[in-house]
């Protein structure tokens, strides 16, 4: 037994492998027929021109059974997806509205703070004027 590569998707497995076990792809030596399990052997009876998928009236009813869980499979799990999606989406809009009303109140903390600045400002110009007048007053009043 030897460890071959895939020529599809690279993964490893035993020469005796009829297909990968990663992806399915044919090991491209043809197993012999007692080496398939059953619903392999009902397979590679079914003679299929190469390209052409196999029609649901080509399928015994067991395979039609098959071919229809798998379909529904595929739709449930597009549908799981496409759900996933909307979940994400909300969650993805809920914080950018949370970071949206967190920036506006900081932006209006920003503007108070500005605005207390201001003001205090003001007052020091004020209370400066108003020493400066004092000190005015009283050098002149008593000739400093």
């Amino acid at each position: 037994m030897n460890i071959i590569n895939c020529r599809e998707c690279g993964g490893k497995f035993s020469d005796k492998d009829a297909k990968c076990p990663h992806c399915g792809a044919p090991s491209g030596k043809a197993p012999k027929k007692d080496e398939l399990n059953e619903n392999e052997k009902r397979t590679t009876e079914k003679k299929v021109p190469s390209g052409r998928a196999l029609k649901k009236d080509e399928l015994n009813e067991n395979e039609k059974e098959t071919t229809e869980r798998n379909m529904d499979a595929e739709k449930s799990n597009s549908g799981d997806i496409a759900e996933e999606i909307r979940n994400i989406k909300l969650q993805y809009e809920s914080m950018y509205n949370e970071m949206k009303e967190l920036f506006e109140k900081m932006r209006a903390g920003h503007d108070i703070i500005g605005n207390k600045i201001s003001w205090l400002d003001e007052q020091n110009e004020q209370r400066k004027k108003s020493l400066e007048d004092i000190i005015s007053k009283t050098s002149s009043k008593y000739s400093l």
